[in-house]
């Protein structure tokens, strides 16, 4: 008689389960395979990032914040700066306006701007020709013979006297300038007129020797001793000489380089 051993059922089933579990799992890992990765890890990765972003921004804010508050500051002080600077600069600008128009009005008063262009025994002149090399010599003036104008007539620029109309021709005349090298000249100094020689150096300048050294005469006007109704320059300092003598030099203000218009005055 041949016998068959009995087979547990127990052991069956747990066998049978066994190899479903098995098939399963192969099936899975071949449908994962299948399918695309990123509809699973792509909602995993854009959850991740929003919940970085959030956290990010939670603490980033209070720094955002500080950080404006300290910007701001900056350029409020920056700001009162600039403002205290176009202050100072708008006080500066100021002042000198009024420093310029205050040495305008001395100088115009001081060269007596006009004064002799309204009277009727004196003509307007421009100059139309300069020295070419030397600042003395002769000037050339618009005005000839027809304006009326005579040898010896006087050329005044304000109330300072330049020179003396030379030749008169047609259509224009020659001034020719006080102060050319080797005139010799007296000349009346400061208010009490102190009759004083010079040799003139050109440019309207002449230098001279004065005598009482005690008296300073540094800063006082000239005037020609034959033209004392006109100033003429102003006495500079200059060095002391040996002895009682000192040397004197005393210039025109008018610059014969910029000269553009003289005043011509009948003698």
């Amino acid at each position: 008689m041949h016998y068959r051993p009995r087979v547990n059922s127990r052991s069956q089933n747990f066998s049978f389960i066994k190899n479903a579990i098995i098939v399963f799992a192969v099936g899975l890992v071949v449908a994962v395979g299948t399918f695309d990765k990123g509809f699973v890890v792509g909602p995993i990765q854009n959850f991740g990032l929003a919940f970085s972003a959030v956290i990010t921004s939670a603490v980033s804010k209070p720094f955002n914040l500080f950080s404006s508050l300290l910007e701001g500051e900056k350029l409020a002080a920056n700001n009162r700066v600039l403002n205290d600077q176009y202050n100072s600069l708008v006080s500066y600008c100021a002042a000198e306006v009024e420093s310029l128009n205050a040495r305008l009005s001395e100088m115009e008063i001081g060269m007596g701007r006009n004064e002799f262009a309204s009277s009727s025994n004196s003509k307007a002149a421009y100059v139309i020709g300069k020295p070419p090399f030397a600042p003395y010599g002769k000037i050339i003036i618009d005005l000839g013979k027809a304006s009326g104008i005579e040898q010896n007539d006087l050329a005044v620029v304000g109330r300072f006297l330049i020179g003396k109309v030379e030749d008169v021709f047609d259509k224009h005349s020659t001034v020719r300038i006080f102060g050319q090298k080797g005139d010799k000249d007296l000349f009346q100094v400061g208010e009490k007129r102190i009759v004083q020689k010079g040799e003139g150096k050109g440019s309207l300048s002449y230098v001279g020797e004065y005598l009482d050294a005690d008296q300073s005469i540094v800063g006082e006007m000239t005037r020609l001793n034959d033209y004392p109704e006109y100033l003429f320059g102003k006495v500079m300092p200059v060095e002391t000489n040996a002895g009682n003598k000192y040397e004197i030099f005393w210039s025109s203000p008018v610059n014969v380089f910029e000269l553009a218009e003289v005043t011509i005055i009948k003698k």
